[in-house]
């Protein structure tokens, strides 16, 4: 019941793009959901090049992805979102060692749009956004967080 309008919300920027959906019948449906964990590390450092910190941690993720096929095009809707915490190894802003965790948190949205062309290569269009946040527990100011 839902699948019908959504395929056609994933094709209704063709127009705007100057192109006409073929009237062939959409088969609008699959769904795929994932579920996982992510490997998430991030290292900071100065404009000299010096080490200011380092976070690791394995964060579980999820997604979830819909497409839709009308005639030569075909569309696709993604969502991506990981959860949790790094351990942190830092400096506080006067230098000294800092050992902590960060909260961190990704969302990540996907549209695309493709259609075959010669060769059997394809032709498309994606737009992605991408959002993450990361906080860092409560140690006070430390370099590298703003």
């Amino acid at each position: 019941m839902w699948r019908a309008p959504l395929g056609q919300a994933l094709l209704a920027p063709l127009p705007l793009l100057g192109l006409q959906p073929s009237r062939a019948a959409c088969a609008a449906g699959a769904v795929a959901l994932t579920a996982g964990a992510q490997d998430s590390r991030r290292n900071e450092h100065d404009a000299e090049g010096r080490h200011l910190l380092s976070e690791q941690g394995r964060l579980p993720e999820a997604s979830i992805a819909f497409n839709v096929v009308c005639g030569p095009w075909s569309a696709e809707l993604s969502w991506r979102h990981a959860v949790g915490k790094r351990d942190y190894a830092g400096f506080s802003n006067h230098g000294g060692a800092v050992q902590t965790h960060s909260s961190f948190r990704q969302d990540e949205w996907t549209w695309s749009l493709q259609r075959p062309v010669l060769g059997g290569s394809s032709l498309g269009i994606r737009a992605q956004r991408q959002e993450m946040r990361r906080e860092l527990a409560s140690v006070g100011k430390v370099l590298g967080y703003p």
